[in-house]
């Protein structure tokens, strides 16, 4: 495997001086260190009023450079300005545009994940039911996989959180809610990789309007989700994260207190925690995200030889 890297020029091997300082016997220690400015990976991520393309450095989470693309409210301007920005920044830097892996397509939306998902709705684009990954494929050159934001935010969460087996999380910010199921360590999502959508729950004024800023509202919308779905799974860790309730932690101590009181005993067992995560610690796993999509591309396999070949090549015929 080390030598299929090395071979790709991805990896390179150095020894580590301090071997032979301790006078140790044996083989040196060897680390691997990523080759820099090799390949490079793609973050398209979403703002409140823009979105951010992102330029990383294979294995490099800080990006190399950055461009603030504006809301387009049509699929084809954002697909056509995401493919002018690489073209730009290739003749710039003199990049061969085969020298980017992967593409990570950030949205607030309703959707399928993954490189070929349907795009059901988003919040900015006015259309409807497209493919947003393969319209960018297509038009890049470059495998594009679209996930929900939301997505990001519990792959960070499950990294601050090791010991989280199972949970329902509510991340909650910008007038929206992200849902999420984590059973077994495992991030689920339904049929053909759709994430969980939270926005059809029929609370009164809108499940997202008053669990998604905070207002008179937000307890009971908190209370009433966990009522509702806690328990089809049994859950009995409720993480609430995201900006809306970042400083009204209150609201998690009220909703804790009157499931304690419901009728039903079936409420009394949940455990309520709020999660902070900052914007940049969720991009840290968007990242991530590419730099593991970017592996498929680059197939590294374990390169087997027989010990015939091996000794010939040692020591000739």
């Amino acid at each position: 495997m080390v030598n299929s890297l090395i071979e790709q020029n991805l990896v390179t091997r150095q020894e580590t001086p301090q071997h032979e300082a301790t006078g140790k016997i044996g083989r040196p220690r060897e680390l691997l260190y990523v080759n820099p400015n090799k390949y490079y990976t793609l973050v398209l991520s979403t703002g409140n009023d823009c979105r951010f393309l992102s330029f990383l450095h294979y294995g490099d989470i800080k990006p190399c450079f950055m461009l603030k693309l504006p809301n387009y409210p049509h699929t084809w301007d954002l697909v056509q300005a995401v493919n002018h920005a690489i073209a730009d920044f290739c003749s710039a830097r003199q990049v061969k545009r085969s020298a980017f892996l992967s593409q990570v397509v950030v949205l607030r939306a309703s959707l399928q994940q993954g490189y070929d998902g349907m795009v059901f709705r988003d919040n900015t684009l006015q259309e409807v039911d497209f493919k947003l990954g393969q319209m960018l494929t297509e038009a890049t050159a470059i495998p594009t996989y679209v996930c929900n934001l939301a997505y990001g935010h519990l792959l960070g969460l499950l990294a601050k959180l090791p010991q989280c087996d199972n949970a329902l999380v509510f991340m909650a910010g910008d007038g929206g809610v992200g849902l999420g199921f984590i059973i077994n360590k495992q991030i689920m999502t339904g049929p053909h990789n759709c994430y969980p959508e939270c926005s059809h729950l029929p609370f009164p004024g809108g499940f997202e309007q008053a669990l998604g800023n905070y207002g008179p509202h937000s307890a009971n919308a908190l209370e009433y989700g966990i009522k509702i779905l806690a328990p089809i799974f049994k859950f009995s860790a409720i993480i609430v994260s995201g900006i809306a309730l970042a400083d009204h932690e209150e609201v998690i101590y009220t909703v804790q207190q009157r499931l304690k009181i419901d009728p039903n005993p079936l409420m009394h067992h949940f455990k309520l925690s709020f999660v902070p995560l900052t914007n940049p610690e969720r991009f840290i796993h968007f990242a991530y995200l590419s730099f593991d999509l970017a592996i498929e591309r680059l197939n590294p396999c374990i390169i087997k030889r027989n010990l015939q070949s091996v000794l010939q090549a040692r020591y000739g015929k």
